[in-house]
């Protein structure tokens, strides 16, 4: 409802705020988790495609935990350093954000899903090589510079 509400008005907002979050958060934790344990388990979701499942907030999540105490600062601190906010300033909107986030997850769970017909092991070390990898591109110089360009590019895209 708050994401279906948010997008359809244009001068109403809703705050999803902390506790909307963390809630949203067990929420799903425990769909994804219930789900890959479920009985019997020659139906259930496999043990190795959960971490793809939940790679995007996994990714941000301990991104942001580094990248934070980096600077010195304590990783529960705020700023606008999560994904979405530099999505949004990068290209000047939310609903690129959103759509770059939904697509980004997507892709992911589906690389997972082919990493995990392979099997658990090699899934759990390539996701953890993502994972740094996302960080890299995210949070470090390499980030910087690869923001700069789509920027330069999103520009040109809406000046033609």
């Amino acid at each position: 409802a708050f994401l279906l509400f948010n997008l359809a008005s244009n001068d109403k907002k809703v705050f999803l705020g902390d506790s909307g979050s963390t809630l949203l958060g067990l929420w799903i934790s425990y769909f994804v988790i219930k789900t890959s344990q479920y009985q019997p388990m020659s139906s259930t979701l496999p043990t190795s495609l959960v971490c793809w499942i939940l790679a995007i907030p996994i990714f941000e999540t301990v991104s942001l935990i580094i990248y934070r105490l980096s600077q010195g600062r304590s990783p529960f601190s705020p700023d606008r350093q999560h994904l979405h906010h530099l999505l949004a300033r990068i290209s000047g909107s939310t609903l690129f954000a959103l759509n770059t986030i939904l697509a980004a997850a997507i892709i992911v769970f589906w690389l997972g899903f082919a990493i995990s017909a392979a099997g658990g092991l090699q899934s759990g070390i390539i996701f953890c090589f993502t994972l740094i990898t996302f960080h890299l591109v995210v949070r470090a110089k390499i980030g910087h510079c690869l923001r700069v360009r789509v920027k330069k590019f999103i520009l040109q895209l809406a000046g033609n």
